[in-house]
């Protein structure tokens, strides 16, 4: 790439330096590709001057001109240079700030809990975004972990489900289910009733033994096992009746009319789900167009954008009215306590 910016360099502008050509060059999964190719031109300079957007950039970011190359740093994401697997951790949880963002149960108008996530890590399964490295993977479940603990330890009285999101992959295979033992120990046994863990990177077509390992490991720590998909054909009809609690479909990051059609042929899969004792629930739900979508093919669960903010505190089984969202902070401070009392 250096090569290509020196020879282009040369073409427009000759041997003089009268200009410089910069060529911004950025490295992530194929969805995340796809998103940077079709930035338009002002947020590709909001990406190269290093400004945060929403949701934001996973990857790796890398300013190319012929004379040098210059990793660029994405808010969210690890510092330049520092390679996860050569560190070998994410900050500790006890400096990171735990995100929520509610579950919201529509058929009842009442949220039933909140996933968690960390402002500082960026990285957020209602929105989509979860890392794409087994390694970050692990670093990344491990903050979640322990954020939970703390969520729990820190309010006794909370009602509803803390989702805490685990990667599918290194779930299956027996040494990584003992390092995760390790992390999972710290939630307390005497609130699993107040946990869920969402499997994020989970195939479209998981195999039996597989997922029976998995469900067999989590039953242990979560009382809801949800799994998260891309794939609004999911193979939910090769699952074991009852095999988990529910599938969660991610909204692509796509335009609105693919984001619509993904949730209509979700939604279409309903019988099966019914057939299957399995809930279906849709995530990174952004505007009021996909809510009333997501109403009217009766998702019975619904979280992302449209539902709430990134809440600083979890809400738990709370009754708000469909009218009412997204709520906020505020909301739950100003508003929430004004109805309960009328």
């Amino acid at each position: 790439m250096q090569d290509l910016a020196y020879d282009l360099q040369l073409r427009l502008f000759g041997s003089g330096g009268g200009g410089e050509v910069e060529l911004i060059a950025f490295e992530g999964d194929s969805q995340q590709v796809a998103r940077f190719a079709s930035l338009d031109q002002h947020d590709v300079r909001r990406a190269a001057a290093g400004d945060s957007m929403a949701p934001p950039l996973v990857g790796r970011l890398t300013r190319i001109t012929a004379a040098d190359v210059t990793p660029i740093a994405i808010p969210g994401m690890p510092e330049p240079g520092t390679d996860p697997q050569v560190s070998g951790r994410v900050a500790p949880a006890e400096i990171q700030t735990p995100v929520f963002n509610g579950v919201y149960f529509a058929a009842k108008e009442t949220f039933l809990g909140s996933a968690i996530c960390s402002r500082e890590i960026g990285f957020n399964i209602v929105d989509g975004i979860h890392p794409t490295s087994r390694d970050m993977a692990r670093m990344h479940d491990s903050t979640m972990v322990s954020l939970a603990a703390e969520t729990l330890k820190q309010r006794p009285d909370f009602t509803g489900m803390i989702y805490v999101p685990l990667c599918y992959a290194p779930l299956i295979h027996r040494q990584e289910r003992e390092v995760y033992t390790g992390w999972l120990n710290a939630l307390p046994k005497e609130r699993r009733s107040n946990l869920a863990v969402a499997v994020y990177d989970t195939p479209r077509d998981p195999s039996f033994s597989a997922l029976s390992q998995i469900k067999a490991f989590l039953d242990g720590y979560f009382k809801v096992v949800d799994l998260r998909t891309f794939d609004p054909d999911f193979s939910v009809e090769r699952l074991a009746p009852g095999a988990v609690q529910s599938v969660t479909l991610i909204l692509p990051d796509a335009s609105q009319l693919t984001r619509i059609a993904a949730i209509r042929r979700f939604a279409e899969r309903m019988d099966k789900f019914r057939q299957k004792r399995i809930w279906p629930s849709v995530t990174n739900v952004r505007n009021a167009v996909e809510f009333e979508t997501c109403l009217a093919r009766r998702i019975p669960f619904v979280s992302g954008r449209a539902i709430s903010t990134g809440l600083a505190a979890p809400v738990g089984v709370e009754t708000v009215p469909a009218g009412d969202l997204p709520v906020d902070d505020r909301y739950f401070r100003d508003v929430a306590p004004k109805r309960a009392v009328a």
